[in-house]
């Protein structure tokens, strides 16, 4: 992640359009792709740009500066992990090792990119068989841990 860091942190610095640019190819899987135009790809590019705020640079560095792993022992609420399986910032390996810091913790994978109920292009189906099980998963344990 550090090095994926510094490259944001060049953008940035160089562009924030270059990196707004850079977002949705560092972040989307392939159900993004497959569903999107180019126009629409675009738009969102538009979008991101008037999204990033002054202070983004420094956001970022805060975020690869702090680790929070010791304290994840210290969770103690029932925790079910979403992982996706084509985020390419945060990645399902990484999305796995919450699970193992956090006891009881359980683990359902999404065949997504990055954010997958917010960024499927509308001409993408959300009903995929992954993305259904987990959220079925997801209910099903909100569910048990509210009795």
């Amino acid at each position: 992640m550090d090095a994926e860091f510094r490259f944001w942190l060049e953008l940035l610095a160089l562009d924030k359009a270059l990196f707004a640019r850079a977002l949705p190819l560092m972040a989307f899987g392939p159900r993004y792709w497959a569903g999107v135009t180019a126009e629409g790809n675009e738009a969102l590019v538009t979008d991101l740009i008037g999204m990033i705020a002054p202070g983004a640079d420094r956001q970022t560095q805060v975020d690869q500066s702090v680790d929070l792993t010791a304290l994840l022992p210290l969770v103690t609420a029932p925790t079910l992990v979403f992982g996706s399986a084509h985020d390419r910032l945060i990645d399902a390996v990484q999305q796995r090792e919450l699970v193992v810091g956090i006891r009881g913790a359980r683990y359902a994978e999404i065949e997504a990119g990055q954010g997958p109920l917010v960024r499927t292009p509308p001409t993408s189906s959300m009903r995929s068989s992954a993305s259904w099980t987990a959220c079925r998963e997801a209910d099903r344990w909100r569910h048990r841990s509210a009795a």
